[in-house]
């Protein structure tokens, strides 16, 4: 069993985000003692909720932005990619990783998460969907969900990519940029945003 850490909404504590021209997402946190307040008086609740169901809590930062490599654009104009039919999974990667902007093939990255204490390598299959038309997102309808059994999953990226292909993007599961660890017994779950991986306009 796991429980989740829910946090107040930002857009009512004065948080914006915003969409820049190239199509970057950012987020104006001004410091608000108010939302600080709020998110400790929902942390504490969730420590103690856990507490009280037997399970342990998973604290961080965040999971960070999705970050597209120097090609996944271009693959998308000229063909490698094809979110229509393809096959994609989300995989786990350590610290020590060479995941970043310049990546391409998933073949050529370091450092996936051993195939071991419950997590198998490759990742985890998702189910891609394509919606909209004048606005176009690109989401994955299914959450990966690992669950620690012999050990811990411990890792530092996620990413999506094209079984037997490319990289489509990445992100840190902790944006301090720190590691996250699911201990024996306890799940790690990637929840995909409800605005999608992207969207294009």
């Amino acid at each position: 069993m796991t429980v989740g850490l829910w946090l107040p909404p930002p857009a009512a504590y004065g948080l914006r985000v915003v969409r820049d021209a190239r199509g970057n997402v950012h987020v104006h946190r001004p410091f608000n003692l108010e939302y600080e307040l709020a998110c400790l008086r929902r942390q504490d609740a969730y420590i103690q909720q856990c507490a009280l169901l037997g399970v342990k809590p998973v604290m961080g930062e965040a999971a960070g932005n999705w970050t597209f490599t120097d090609n996944s654009r271009t693959y998308m104009l000229t063909g490698p990619f094809d979110f229509d039919t393809d096959s994609f999974k989300i995989a786990l990667f350590l610290s020590t990783s060479n995941l970043g902007a310049a990546t391409t093939t998933f073949a050529g990255v370091t450092s996936e998460h051993a195939g071991a204490n419950g997590y198998t390598a490759g990742g985890i299959a998702v189910t891609i969907a394509v919606t909209g038309t004048t606005t176009v997102t690109v989401d994955s309808t299914t959450n990966p969900v690992w669950t620690a059994a012999g050990g811990s999953i411990t890792a530092r990226f996620g990413c999506l990519y094209e079984v037997a292909g490319n990289v489509v993007a990445y992100f840190l599961l902790d944006s301090t940029p720190a590691d996250v660890t699911a201990t024996d017994g306890n799940t790690l779950t990637i929840t995909i945003n409800a605005s999608g991986v992207f969207t294009l306009a």
